[in-house]
Order: structure tokens, then C-alpha cells, then sequence
């Protein structure tokens, strides 16, 4: 709306607009009784108006003027016009002069004035979903100074720590802080201040009205000077209540030392059962006195065992398992002993228990094996692959030729690495055992073929055979404990895994490609 109660000028404005193809529909008024009803029907994008009208003057009906900007025109500015106009709201004051240069610049105040305004109301929307996010959300939100000292909270904060909003905005952050945390705290923020860190994150326990402590995660973010000199004047936060985390994680600790009380409780029993096993095969005495011995010895050994399974079942679970079917057997043998009263045939009952107890001591060398290779330092010396495989084979070459199983070598066999012996053995000799449990009887010819291969700073080292292979389904699971993926597997569900661990403490891998009726490969691979 154009508000002028000069002809002259009207005549101007319209001329102004034709004459640079403006886009501007507009509305003419010149009095301030028509402006007023104009305002009470329509509404405009801006209003420019001349100081000067009819009736009266352009600040009789600026006030009902609302969300939309003013243009002030006056021929006859003062300095004190001015001040009133911007102090009414206006946007712009141009004052007129006798060749109408002020229309050369009209159309550029109108455009800022409308981009002016839109901002505005942008910002207001922002500010306005801001305040809905704060007052909505679950995390406590709050503003302090570059005291501590509270400025702003949201309705979280109070809820959470229990002090009035009133209470709070007269204390600092800091004073919230357990005594034995504040140096803690205090030194945290000291250097997030100095760096002048932009945003951190820290946990540290409050204090609530109720003398309870909580623990809160805290995003804290500074907020700085916008006069160019970069000062800290605050800052902002938002924070959450992690008491309840913090606690699982103490569990945790806790149930993580039962796991290693369990360790030691393993190693123990393993020794008792060592013990056990001495004594049952002693031969310097009668048979009967050794059935009545041993019989005594297994009895107290099974007892002990008994007495132990609950302390170790959270660690030992699967172990546990394994180790009750031959103790069942033994005590069953126990008890036909008892009642067998031909000598010859208990001697019998006592190979029988002999085998079981071979049988409980490999399972327990396993496991010691495992809990070995995880408490092993290493030490690391000149390997060559080869003849350190050469080594282990010559321990199955019964087994090998036995099961016409051919070795075969190909690739760079003077290879030489850094690495530990102990550890590299107990890979070997697993992954041949595996190669040899696994071969295919209805191939007629079955291979172990072993190669070895230098990439930059690693060595990969294949053991491929032609056994039966693995199902894709069961692929992923072989190397964890415990699992034993097809019935023909006698062992424990132990080597596999012990031999990936073994591998990581050398900082290296074993990784398995296999299919299912034609074979398995596993790579090692190590740093040389």
C-alpha cells in the first residue's frame, strides 16, 4: 500500500513503477481514515507512507500496522522524526527531494525491507520449534555462564535433580559435584576452557536435593563472543541420566573377576584329577587293594568334582557337560564293582575306568591348553614355516598313511619369520588333525595339501584337503567354542578355537573357505 496525499507524488510512484516494469499490485490511500479500514480488510507485504496525510499524520495508524513492514517518506525530515519513526517500527526513512531521486532507491529499501521481514519471521518460527524441542524433550537441557552459573533450563533438569528452577538458577554446575569428583571435574573443563574446545563430552555424578548421587552424560558446547573477539561467555548442555548404565557396567566388572576366579578354580581341579589318575594307576600294589584304592580315590574325586560344578557353571558350562557323561559311566562301573565279586572280572571294570579317566584327563589338557594360550608370553624367534610343519607331520605319519592320506608342499619353503614356536605348533598340529578327522573315505585318493606364500610384510600359510568339507550354514560357526559341527567329530570343539586365539596373540589369522563334498581350505596368515 502507497499512502500519499500528494497527487503529484502519487503520480510519481505510479510512473516510477510502470516505467521499471516493477511487479508490485498495490493499493492507493491518502488519509489515515482510509488506511485503517485498508488494514482492517487486506493484507500487504509493505506499507509506504508519507509523514503528512489529510487528516493527520502516518503515526495515527502505525500501531494498527501489524507484521509488516514500514516504509517512512517525509519531505520535511528532522532528526527527530526519524528517531520517532524507527522507535514506531518502521523499517526505512527516506526524505523526499523536488526531482524524485528517492524513487531511484525506493524499489531496492522495498525489496530489503520484504527480505528483511521474511527473515524475521523465519527466525521466529526457528525459535519458536526450538523452544517446543527443549520444552519437549527427555534429556536435560540448560544454559550457564562462564561461571556455572545456571541461566536457562528446561523442565527435564529440575525433575531430574530436584531443586526448583528458582533453586537452581542461583547455583553453579560445580557446586553439584560431589566433593571428591570437584577436582576431577573442575580440571576436565579447565582444559576444554583453554583450548577453547568447542564441544566435549564427559560423565561425572551430580548430586541431587534428596542426597542421592546420579551420574550424567554430558554434551557440553561453548558459546562465544560475536564481536570478533572469540571470548567464551557460556555455555550450552545437554545431559542425561546414565546412573543405570553406570551400574551394568560395574556388574559387569564384577562378573568378569568370576570368570577369572573360575580360571584359576579350573586349573585346580585339573590338578586334583592328575592326582587321581597316579594313584589308579599304581601297580606296586594287590589288584584288590588297587580296586579298593582307586575305587576310593574316584569316589572323592567325583564328590570333588560335584561339589566344584556349581562355582564353575558360568564359566564352564559346555565343560561341564562333557565332563558329567564319563563321570556317570564311572560312577556306574563304581557301582558294579561293588558288586562283582570275581576279581578277574574286576580287573576288567578297571581298564574300563582307565579309558574314562585317559578320556577326562585329554578333555582337561584341552582346556588347560585354551586357558595356556591366553596366559602364554611370547617369545619370538627365526621360524622356518616348513621345517616346523615338517616337524608336526612326522607326528601323524601312523595316521596319515594309515588313512592314505598323501601331504603335499608347494610354494617358498625357506621362508623365514619372526614368531613364537609354542604357539605355531599348536596351530599346525590342529589344522592337520582337522585336515586328517574330516578326510573323505569314499575318495580314493585324499591329499593335505600345505603352501606357503610371501605377501610384503605377511606369510600365508594353506592347508587345503579334499575331505568332506562344510556346510555353508555351519561356516560361520567353527571357529567358536565348544561347537562341533557334524557327528564325526571326536574332539572337544576346542582346536579350532584355540587356534584362532593362538593366531591373534601373533597378530595374525586364520580364515576358512569351504565346500561342501569337495574340501576345506584354512589360511593363516602372520606378519613375518
Amino acid at each position: 500500500m502507497f499512502v500519499e496525499d500528494n497527487v503529484v507524488d502519487q503520480m510519481a510512484f505510479k510512473r516510477m513503477v510502470k516505467s521499471n516494469n516493477l511487479p508490485y499490485y498495490y493499493d492507493l490511500s491518502d488519509n489515515v481514515m482510509d488506511t485503517l479500514k485498508l488494514l482492517e480488510v487486506s493484507k500487504y507485504d509493505i506499507i509506504i507512507t508519507d509523514y503528512m496525510l489529510n487528516d493527520g499524520t502516518a503515526f495515527d495508524f502505525i500501531p494498527n500496522v501489524k507484521d509488516t513492514p514500514v516504509i517512512f517518506i517525509t519531505g520535511a525530515g528532522t532528526e527527530e522524526l526519524a528517531i520517532k519513526a524507527m522507535r514506531a517500527g518502521t523499517y526505512d526513512y527516506l526524505i523526499k527531494d523536488t526531482k524524485y531521486k528517492y524513487l531511484d532507491i525506493l524499489p531496492i529499501s522495498i525489496e530489503n525491507a520484504i527480505n528483511h521481514h521474511i527473515a524475521e519471521v523465519k527466525l521466529r518460527e526457528s525459535e519458536e520449534r526450538y523452544r517446543i524441542l527443549v520444552e519437549s524433550a527427555t534429556d536435560m537441557i540448560y544454559k550457564c555462564d562462564v561461571e556455572g552459573r545456571f541461566t536457562f533450563l528446561n523442565d527435564v533438569v529440575p525433575n531430574v535433580i530436584g531443586y526448583s528452577r528458582e533453586e537452581l538458577l542461583n547455583t553453579t554446575t560445580y557446586e553439584l559435584v560431589p566433593e571428591e569428583y570437584k577436582q576431577e571435574v573442575f580440571d576436565f573443563y579447565e582444559k576444554q576452557f583453554y583450548k577453547k574446545d568447542r564441544s566435549t563430552y564427559y560423565e561425572f555424578p551430580i548430586k541431587t536435593k534428596y542426597d542421592t548421587i546420579i551420574w550424567i552424560g554430558q554434551s557440553l558446547q561453548l558459546l562465544m563472543s560475536d564481536d570478533g573477539h572469540n571470548y567464551i561467555i557460556g555455555f550450552q548442555a545437554v545431559a542425561r541420566d546414565i546412573t543405570e548404565r553406570r551400574e551394568a557396567e560395574e556388574k559387569i566388572k564384577i562378573q568378569n573377576k568370576i570368570l577369572e576366579q573360575q580360571n584359576e578354580e579350573i586349573t585346580r581341579v585339573s590338578k586334583l584329577l592328575e592326582k587321581a589318575n597316579v594313584k589308579l594307576t599304581d601297580s606296586n600294589i594287590t589288584l584288590e587293594s588297587k580296586v579298593k584304592a582307586r575305587t576310593r580315590q574316584l569316589q572323592k574325586a567325583v564328590v570333588e568334582l560335584s561339589e566344584t560344578n556349581e562355582e564353575l557353571d558360568l564359566f564352564v558350562y559346555r565343560a561341564s557337560h562333557d565332563l558329567r557323561g564319563p563321570l556317570s559311566r564311572i560312577r556306574g562301573v563304581l557301582q558294579l564293582i561293588e558288586q562283582e565279586k570275581d576279581v578277574s572280572a574286576k580287573e576288567n571294570y578297571f581298564t574300563i575306568l582307565h579309558d574314562l579317566a585317559v578320556n577326562l584327563d585329554t578333555m582337561l589338557t584341552k582346556l588347560m591348553e585354551v586357558n595356556h594360550i591366553k596366559g602364554h608370553k611370547i617369545e619370538k624367534t627365526q621360524i622356518n614355516p616348513f621345517d616346523l610343519f615338517e616337524e608336526i607331520t612326522a607326528d601323524f605319519d601312523a595316521l596319515l598313511e594309515s588313512k592314505n592320506i598323501i601331504p603335499e608342499v608347494q610354494g617358498d619353503t625357506s621362508l623365514l619369520i619372526y614368531s613364537d614356536v609354542y604357539l605355531l605348533k599348536h596351530i599346525f598340529s590342529n589344522l592337520i588333525e582337522n585336515a586328517i578327522a574330516f578326510s573323505d573315505s569314499m575318495k580314493e585318493q585324499k591329499t593335505v595339501l600345505v603352501s606357503f606364500e610371501a605377501i610384503k610384510t605377511k606369510v600365508k600359510i594353506s592347508i587345503k584337503d579334499n575331505g568332506i568339507g562344510i556346510p555353508p550354514e555351519n561356516s560361520v560357526k567353527i571357529f567358536d567354542m565348544f561347537y562341533k559341527g557334524t557327528t564325526l567329530s571326536k574332539g572337544y570343539g576346542l582346536g579350532l578355537y584355540s587356534s584362532v586365539k593362538a593366531a591373534e596373540k601373533l597378530k595374525g589369522s586364520i580364515a576358512c573357505k569351504s565346500i561342501l563334498g569337495e574340501g576345506t581350505t584354512f589360511t593363516l596368515t602372520l606378519p613375518v
